[in-house]
């Protein structure tokens, strides 16, 4: 687990440093709120493992709901002015893996929270052989 982590702080870095100017391009909220990205781990070959997947995220109290795919997969989702804790819902496939529902890894929160002046997120890694993969979340990885 110390390894994951360490990679997601290297990874959360590296998105901080590179990724601004890319974030500042799409188009805001109406009001600034929650935001989510997805993040497919390079650990055990994840990229080819999983070729296809959706990052389904729920408001918990409410009725917004959001999606992040493998379609286009450096999406910055970003909720109107809300915070809060959201259910997350990660589906995913790949080529020894038939369409699944993802449970969370070991040690993670199957749902993720988020302040509506920051950024979670949602990331996915492939299990040794790629027949199965699990998420895990980063509750307010980036905050302005």
């Amino acid at each position: 687990m110390k390894r994951v982590c360490r990679l997601v702080a290297l990874v959360l870095i590296g998105m901080a440093l590179c990724a601004a100017p890319a974030l500042a391009a799409d188009p805001a909220p109406t009001t600034p709120g929650a935001c989510f990205w997805g993040y497919v781990s390079p650990q055990n070959d994840t990229a080819h493992a999983v070729t296809a997947w959706r990052i389904e995220i729920t408001q918990k109290d409410g009725n917004w709901t959001g999606a992040i795919t493998s379609d286009a997969p450096r999406q910055t989702l970003c909720t109107p002015g809300l915070s809060g804790v959201f259910k997350v819902r990660v589906t995913a496939s790949g080529p020894k893996m038939p369409e699944t529902q993802l449970t969370p890894s070991a040690g993670s929160q199957a749902d993720v929270g988020c302040n509506s002046n920051c950024q979670a997120m949602v990331g996915i890694v492939a299990q040794p052989g790629g027949t199965a993969a699990n998420y895990w979340t980063v509750w307010d990885a980036l905050c302005r």
